[in-house]
């Protein structure tokens, strides 16, 4: 049995080490490799206060495995909307439907804060997170920006998710 529930400060070193094999995976091939021989994982972990409210975790009760971080809307153009800042597995969960079990979370708690318009930001090369996203009705919203990440600079794009679309 699995649950999602808030997050608590007790998580922090699991949330670490959930971003940091993420990250490890899903930007192994994006990233210059010299990125991984100098990381350190303990910047992977949350800094500052975990937000129980918007940060929420997957646990089969005695492990977290998984992690997604929810609010407001970051995007000065995207004012009113909900967005999913962070979702991530370990890797030795990816492919068994617990991405979408967060994903559909996320959205549900976006719902219940008022959000009917939500959006997303995703490194353009993982391809896993964007088919993900896709198969759960976001849809690129032709938007791109650069950023840093890791030292790197990265295009993501955005996908977005609209509530009117889950009707049938």
């Amino acid at each position: 049995m699995y649950t999602i529930r808030s997050a608590i400060e007790m998580d922090r070193s699991a949330l670490g080490e959930i971003f940091y094999r993420s990250w490890q995976v899903a930007y192994r091939e994006i990233l210059p490799a010299n990125v991984w021989d100098e990381l350190d994982p303990a910047i992977a972990e949350p800094r500052g206060e975990i937000d129980p409210r918007t940060t929420h975790v997957l646990s089969d009760g005695t492990k977290v495995f998984g992690v997604i971080v929810f609010g407001p809307s970051r995007s000065v153009d995207r004012s009113g909307w909900g967005e999913i800042y962070a979702l991530y597995l370990l890797p030795e969960y990816i492919g068994q439907g617990w991405g979408k079990a967060l994903l559909g979370h996320g959205v549900e708690k976006l719902f219940d804060l008022g959000f009917s318009n939500i959006h997303l930001w995703v490194v353009e090369q993982n391809t896993r997170a964007k088919r993900l996203y896709e198969q759960n009705r976001f849809r690129p919203s032709g938007d791109t920006k650069s950023r840093q990440f890791l030292g790197s600079s990265v295009t993501e794009v955005e996908y977005q998710y609209q509530k009117e679309s889950n009707r049938s």
